[in-house]
């Protein structure tokens, strides 16, 4: 068979899966988009944390009941402070009854991308960074409908959202004070913190991550390129997003956001584009400001180079601290909304939590934004 004769199948091929994920969104676009049938780590028992690095007892499975009645599987990180360390003399595993939730100084309720579940590797790796701050900090983690050992079902952003308001309320109803809980999370973190701020929730503060939309992720994401060939032509572009019946416009809510927002991105990210994050701490500090400071396709800073000095004349008030060769914070403060947006250079998409830069950050801007 000829190159020509190859690459005239291969498009055929390619035009047969863009036609049945724009024809039949559902279910061809929910499984392409969350990949929960990826469940790797295969057969994870998740009462043994043990295996995922984990000490004896620090990790309670359990599961939180939907309100359309599905199950949820959940963690419980305890904080690194109250696990007793190895004693020849004197070993117990029993945690200290301080350890309780509504004890606790914060909340990390994380939200996980697509694909896995709970306990994959780099996941697990948060978890145990977040619990290792200076303060008594709890991590609440949980797999969506169709992930994990939640019950079975096709997500969608519709039932996801309804996951997010029942792990939120879950923890609320344990005694936690709002102003504790930090969600942290990619494009769901965002559209939960929109949603309790829109009902007037007293909220913690957020440490959002993520992407602009689910349609700018997909465009360049190189894990499932169907849609790599539309990127960077602006009307193909947007006509595929119109296609797209999942949104998690991110970019959409995060001027609409009035809580703190930390954002923090790997600038060696080459599955979700750093100018993404960029593009959500443009859009928040549209929100704070009154201004809009980029164009509606973001064209301006997708193309700029990244290595390139950011300036912005319309930006008041911004201010960019380097850090030496670990990166950049930018931030916009204000005593009751201020955002950052930490830049690491050398990590990726997949390593934040191993880059002391990010511990340090958020101890940093627990210090300065405490939750009251």
């Amino acid at each position: 068979m000829s190159i020509l004769s190859l690459v005239f199948f291969g498009l055929i091929f390619y035009l047969l899966i863009l036609g049945i994920l724009i024809l039949f969104p559902f279910p061809f676009q929910h499984w392409a988009m969350y990949l929960n049938f990826a469940k790797f780590p295969f057969f994870v028992d998740f009462n043994r944390a043990e295996e995922f690095g984990f000490r004896s007892g620090s990790v309670k499975s359990f599961k939180i009941k939907t309100k359309d009645n599905l199950l949820l599987g959940a963690w419980h990180i305890f904080p690194h402070r109250f696990i007793p360390k190895p004693n020849p003399q004197q070993y117990q595993q029993e945690i200290d009854e301080s350890s309780d939730l509504d004890k606790a100084d914060i909340v990390f309720l994380y939200f996980h991308g697509n694909a896995g579940n709970r306990a994959t590797f780099h996941r697990t790796d948060f978890y145990k960074m977040m619990t290792s701050l200076n303060i008594n900090s709890h991590v609440i983690a949980i797999d969506y409908r169709g992930f994990g050992d939640s019950s079975f079902a096709i997500p969608t952003e519709k039932t996801v959202r309804i996951d997010a308001i029942s792990a939120y309320d879950w923890i609320v109803d344990q005694g936690v004070n709002p102003r504790k809980i930090i969600i942290v999370g990619h494009s769901l973190a965002t559209d939960l913190a929109y949603t309790l701020d829109l009902k007037q929730t007293q909220l913690g503060t957020p440490p959002c991550g993520g992407y602009a939309s689910i349609a700018d992720a997909a465009i360049g994401y190189p894990m499932v390129p169907v849609l790599l060939p539309f990127h960077g032509f602006p009307q193909l572009e947007k006509w595929i997003k119109s296609k797209i019946v999942d949104k998690w416009s991110s970019h959409l809510k995060m001027s609409s956001i009035t809580t703190p927002i930390l954002i923090m991105h790997g600038l060696k990210d080459f599955e979700i584009k750093p100018w993404q994050a960029e593009a959500n701490f443009l859009e928040a500090i549209s929100g704070r400001t009154g201004n809009k400071v980029v164009d509606d396709g973001y064209w301006e800073i997708r193309n700029r180079p990244q290595k390139a000095k950011f300036e912005h004349k319309d930006v008041q008030g911004l201010s960019i601290t380097h850090l030496d060769h670990e990166g950049e914070l930018w931030s916009l403060n204000s005593d009751e909304n201020p955002v950052w947006l930490l830049r690491v250079t050398h990590a990726g998409h997949n390593n934040l939590s191993r880059h002391l830069v990010v511990k340090a950050t958020i101890e940093s801007w627990l210090e300065n934004f405490p939750s009251k």
